[in-house]
């Protein structure tokens, strides 16, 4: 009945692998400032509104954040970088 197509909105394109950019991506992937903690922010706040519009607001920006992880995973595995299982 449904069918799920695995296919990046931006696709990620690698002309040769890099492992040492690959682990500087990593911390932007789920580092201090990351990708991880800045939507775990998001849906830590979501969390404690009461305002529907605002919580609403909160959780669409924390949606975009997975996006960019989506995306940073991506190019961490082209790079050549280290599996990514969280």
């Amino acid at each position: 009945m449904f069918h799920y197509r695995k296919h990046l909105f931006y696709p990620i394109h690698v002309e040769r692998q890099d492992p040492v950019f690959a682990k500087l991506l990593l911390e932007h992937y789920a580092g201090r400032n990351s990708e991880m903690s800045s939507s775990i922010q998001y849906l830590n706040q979501r969390s404690n509104m009461t305002n529907r519009y605002v919580r609403d607001l909160l959780g669409l920006i924390a949606a975009e954040e997975l996006g960019h992880m989506e995306l940073i995973a991506v190019a961490i595995i082209k790079l050549g970088g280290p599996p990514l299982n969280c």
